[in-house]
């Protein structure tokens, strides 16, 4: 358990590091360009994005399993992979081609497609490289390059802005993150010694497919879940309106780092326990979801009372859809971070075919929904088919882990989350009284000229006041009422300093 709080502290501080460096890297692009055009450079990286699931087929999740129960057969299962995937790429690439060329919102954006087709080929070669990694239980590297990647992503973004340079250019910013990540992952793996390892893996070529294809399915489901609503809206729509809902997106998506992170940690851990030590697998489990919900209870606090100054950094606070998009996008992030945990005891007791099941009925609910209500709703309609979806795919996995893992402690959870509604509730409403309180200056400041520059700096400045006003009442109520107690501070002290 020591070493999962370990892994799990490196890389949710990296994660944390590095989506706070790509939200950056995102708002940097978004108030550059227009919404049309942050729609369909957001479009074309989910386009590219659902092929990118047929280079990995599923092979990152076996080795990841195989490696952590046989590293010492880790090299040959490293090979056999990258020569599985380098066949998968030939597919991939040309089934795209065929695709771009038929369908007109892909052909219309194809110079960037291509230019991400390239990025997927290195990508693909970091998440076997990582997976390794992972299966050893060795997060260090993977948290360093996370960094390195979106640093040096984001140095291309600001050149793009302040070169004035198309939006494509971005992508290559893009694309030297990439092979920076890659450099490092193999640096890790030399260092690692697993590459070194003399042991012959029994495993065949057909056996790593077999156990590769229901992770395959699940990630299909799961990329065509997360895309799917961006390319109806730019196929049904426009690309206005895919960029509405891409920024709505990436304001909850930013917060996803939290969830994957900890599942990366955990999945090993189950994959140890699962059969062996229920009781300290259950109470693991239980842990990760109270780390999770008290993590909900502030961003989506945030997210909903601070909206409307949220967008206005966009320039979106006058657009109605906006608003009721991010709200709903912020309720569905509760459900999309409490299936984690879930969805990696049912993948550890190796039952991932129940997973892919889960993952393939919601993905089927979800387009349906997006098919009926994007064409009246637009963003509105894709955030409702995100909810409902994410809620769904709780709500199987939860099912089938209680049927044929384990038992789970789920009327703790429900508790826990009542209360931290509440206390959400107290921090909302200090953080409207506190607007309240500032309403006059606010109203002064902002019918003064001011240049575009400040005026971004004062609603930053107003966000991050008022963010703190709410979180510290949060925090309060918690402790208060006795949700947060003396000895979770002392072990989150301690825990700090370890790490420190």
């Amino acid at each position: 358990m020591r070493t999962v709080a370990h892994n799990t502290a490196f890389l949710t501080g990296a994660s944390m590091v590095q989506k706070a460096l790509s939200f950056v890297y995102f708002t940097l692009l978004a108030v550059t360009f227009s919404t049309d055009q942050i729609g369909a450079y957001s479009y074309s990286l989910a386009f590219t994005a659902i092929f990118a699931i047929i280079v990995d087929g599923g092979l990152t999740q076996v080795l990841i399993r195989f490696v952590a129960k046989n590293p010492g057969e880790a090299r040959t299962l490293f090979f056999r992979v990258l020569k599985i995937k380098l066949a998968l790429l030939l597919v991939a690439l040309g089934a795209m081609t065929i695709v771009v060329t038929h369908v007109t919102a892909a052909y219309s954006t194809k110079n960037i497609i291509f230019l991400a087709a390239a990025i997927m080929i290195v990508d693909s070669l970091n998440l076997s490289v990582y997976g390794v990694l992972r299966g050893h239980q060795d997060l260090v590297y993977e948290s360093v390059g996370l960094i390195a990647a979106q640093l040096t992503s984001l140095c291309g973004a600001v050149a793009v802005a302040f070169l004035h340079l198309p939006i494509t250019a971005a992508l290559l910013g893009l694309g030297l993150g990439s092979l920076v990540n890659a450099s490092i992952g193999i640096i890790g793996l030399f260092r690692s010694g697993l590459l070194q390892s003399v042991s012959q893996s029994t495993l065949k070529f057909a056996t790593l497919i077999r156990e590769a294809t229901p992770f395959a399915i699940a990630g299909a489901c799961a990329r065509g879940y997360s895309y799917l609503d961006l390319l109806l809206l730019g196929s049904f729509t426009n690309f206005t309106i895919a960029g509405i809902y891409s920024i709505a997106n990436k304001l909850t998506f930013v917060f996803q780092f939290i969830p994957l992170a900890l599942s990366a940690a955990l999945y090993p851990a189950f994959s140890k326990l699962i059969g062996v030590d229920s009781e300290t697998l259950r109470k693991l489990w239980h842990g990760a979801e109270r780390y999770l919900i008290l993590m909900l209870g502030a961003i989506v606090m945030l997210l909903i009372s601070l909206r409307f100054d949220i967008l206005g950094f966009f320039n979106q606070s006058h657009v109605p859809a906006a608003s009721t998009t991010l709200i709903i996008l912020s309720i569905s992030l509760c459900f999309s971070f409490l299936s984690y945990p879930v969805g990696a005891v049912l993948n550890a007791a190796g039952l991932q075919k129940l997973q892919t099941t889960a993952m393939a009925v919601t993905l089927g609910v979800n387009a349906a929904l997006n098919v009926i209500l994007i064409p009246r709703l637009g963003a509105v309609g894709a955030a409702m088919s995100a909810l409902f979806g994410n809620f769904l795919l709780f709500a199987i996995g939860a099912w089938f882990v209680q049927r044929r893992a384990i038992t789970l402690p789920w009327m703790d959870v429900a508790k826990l989350t009542g209360a931290c509604v509440i206390c959400a509730l107290a921090g909302s409403a200090a953080i409207f009284g506190a607007k309240y309180m500032l309403a006059s200056s606010l109203s002064a400041i902002s019918a003064a000229h001011v240049g575009r520059f400040t005026s971004k700096a004062i609603i930053f400045v107003t966000l991050a006041a008022l963010s703190i006003v709410g979180l510290v009442l949060y925090a309060a109520a918690l402790c208060v009422m006795n949700v947060v107690k003396k000895d979770d501070l002392m072990q989150l002290r301690n825990r700090f300093k370890r790490v420190v």
